[in-house]
């Protein structure tokens, strides 16, 4: 099942949170990493994330720029740009994917107490 997870945002220059509502893994990795994003060099996607952010206005607005540079953006180029930062070990991942994650681990786990011999069962 997927489901647009809420995340609580402060845009550059707001003091109080936001509600933002990403509804795809570009926008999702923007907006958990707003600050990450805002001081990055680039070009293609990196750039025009990073000029939504910097042009100011609401969770929404950057939403919405960020909504128009992807109906043309190149996705795969973007991912790899993210890859190549210097400091890609400080992004944080997208909620839904770390929750996803979170569950995954849990079924391999029970999984793994199912098929593995008990302790002292010879």
């Amino acid at each position: 099942m997927a489901y647009q997870t809420p995340l609580e945002v402060t845009p550059p220059g707001a003091t109080v949170p936001e509600i933002a509502y990403p509804y795809t893994f570009e926008d999702a990795l923007v907006f958990e990493n707003l600050a990450f994003f805002s001081g990055l060099d680039g070009t293609g996607l990196v750039r025009k994330f990073r000029d939504a952010i910097a042009a100011g206005g609401g969770a929404a607005t950057i939403g919405k720029r960020m909504y128009l540079d992807l109906k043309n953006g190149k996705k795969a180029e973007f991912a790899l740009s993210v890859m190549e930062v210097e400091k890609f070990s400080d992004i944080v991942v997208p909620r839904y994917i770390a929750e996803g994650l979170g569950w995954l681990l849990s079924q391999l786990k029970n999984k793994q107490v199912d098929i593995l011999p008990q302790a002292g069962n010879d």
